[in-house]
């Protein structure tokens, strides 16, 4: 995939009714450290794809509406890294190809759960390195990620193969190693360590990724840690690290490897079903504080928000602008961005929020502040009040209530490319083309369509090489995805 260093902008327009208006003179704009302005993130991490994983963990987690990532090891035969005690002894599938285990890994997918890579045969990859060679430690990453992307597509969309993100370091060795985590970084956009046992920095910040060498870190995103949670793990404790990764502004990855082993108390890496769910049900107390989210969602987040920048560019005359800029350009960046408005006060009303004409959610953390989450080159955002009262929310119809957008494929293209959606209802549709300045290049779409599943053939011939951005609008939705054009 072809990088480019151009930056993107999206140009937020707040608007405000003239009559009974009064702005506050200096009002301020910030990306907040995690989605929803949630004071810290956790990451639900399981390793290995062991069957009690998904027989009993993963209904654990759906019942309490926690979405988390699965680890899976693409060829492994005699263990599922429960040590001695897993129960059972063997693995899941053989790798040779289980249609059972297959659809229990696209079901988890179609769920909203996320599938990463842990390597091909789950081997210590210091090892490999030292008497090997790194040619051997590249077939041990890469094909993991290919092995899971040929078998499984995204949800819902049988012929777009899903896209594997993340990776996990088998006993956490490499992720120390710097021409392993090079290797790493070719087919990943993050990689999260080991667990630990210790309390010294279970627990990342963004001050670990700005200042990672003072933290020891040879690169942030490809050392995250984690914390081993076993069924010797207190509850009381348990509750201690998230309060503490909270009043760190933090990230915590909890790991989690056999379900109901037997022999708990002398198996490391396994956890009681009632332990399990008894933790899940600490996070999820904490969720007004915690934002939950896969291992891929909250890297994303956290690279693009250090790597982006909001400003006020003007406010004046009852309009007050944003720009929105970031310097990431891989289209695996596309988590939308938290933004907090401050010394927001008028003697208004906020009606609604809305993003090229179609309505967004958004809050009110008191009478001076306004939340929205934003998207890049998505269009401009206004703010309608009108004069009386305080400032109030109103919560934005789901976009998947209107219709389904899909990644283009193939993506990157150098000559032709599909862009699919499924249409839920019936009604007006646009599919617009953008490109890297927020100028459209091409209207797609513009007409009456009745609900159903539609493909658009888009020639790129005619298009310079470099990011673009799609964007389909229904109803009161539309939603963004970016695609790239090669040459």
């Amino acid at each position: 995939m072809q990088h480019y260093t151009s930056k993107l902008l999206a140009i937020i327009t707040i608007l405000y009714s003239l009559t009974g208006y009064a702005q506050s003179s200096n009002p301020s704009v910030s990306i907040v450290n995690w989605q929803g302005n949630r004071k810290a993130a956790v990451c639900v991490t399981l390793d290995d794809g062991c069957d009690q994983q998904f027989a009993t963990a993963r209904p654990i987690m759906d019942k309490l509406g926690i979405k988390g990532t699965f680890f899976i090891i693409t060829d492994l035969d005699d263990n599922c890294d429960g040590g001695p005690n897993a129960t059972p002894t063997i693995a899941v599938y053989n790798g040779k190809g289980s249609p059972e285990y297959w659809d229990s890994l696209q079901s988890t997918i179609n769920l909203g759960h996320e599938i990463g890579a842990h390597t091909v045969h789950h081997p210590d990859l210091d090892t490999i390195l030292k008497y090997y060679g790194n040619d051997s430690v590249a077939k041990e990453i890469k094909l993991s990620k290919v092995a899971l992307e040929q078998q499984l597509h995204m949800p819902n969309q049988s012929s777009v193969p899903y896209n594997v993100l993340t990776f996990a370091y088998p006993y956490g060795s490499g992720q120390d190693t710097l021409p392993i985590i090079d290797t790493v970084q070719k087919y990943f956009i993050a990689a999260r360590g080991a667990g630990t046992a210790t309390y010294a920095h279970t627990w990342d910040t963004y001050i670990d990724a700005t200042q990672q060498q003072a933290q020891g870190f040879i690169n942030y995103y490809y050392q995250v840690e984690s914390y081993a949670c076993t069924d010797t793990l207190d509850i009381k404790w348990f509750n201690t690290m998230l309060d503490s990764t909270i009043q760190d502004l933090g990230w915590i990855n909890v790991m989690y490897h056999n379900i109901n082993g037997s022999s708990l108390d002398n198996d490391e890496y396994s956890v009681s079903s009632t332990n399990f769910q008894a933790q899940m049900e600490a996070i999820v107390a904490q969720e007004s504080n915690l934002w939950i989210a896969p291992f891929k969602d909250v890297a994303r987040y956290s690279k693009e928000n250090i790597n982006s920048k909001a400003t006020v560019i003007s406010s004046k005359n009852g309009i007050t602008t944003i720009g929105l800029t970031t310097t990431l350009t891989d289209t695996n960046f596309c988590v939308p961005l938290t933004l907090l408005v401050s010394n927001f006060s008028c003697t208004c009303s906020v009606d609604s929020v809305k993003q090229a004409g179609k309505q967004l959610a958004f809050s009110t953390p008191n009478a001076s502040e306004l939340q929205f989450n934003a998207l890049p080159l998505a269009g401009n955002i206004t703010i309608y009040t009108h004069t009386g009262g305080a400032v109030t929310a109103l919560a934005a119809p789901s976009v998947t209530d209107y219709f389904e957008l899909y990644q283009n494929v193939p993506n990157p293209s150098s000559s032709a490319t599909a862009i699919s959606y499924n249409l839920k209802q019936a009604g007006a549709v646009t599919l617009e083309l953008f490109d890297i300045t927020g100028a459209t290049a091409k209207t797609l779409v513009n007409e009456q369509q009745t609900s159903g599943k539609y493909s658009y053939s888009l020639s790129t011939d005619n298009l310079q090489a470099g990011i673009y951005f799609y964007r389909l609008s229904s109803g009161n939705a539309f939603d963004v995805k970016k695609m790239v054009v090669i040459r």
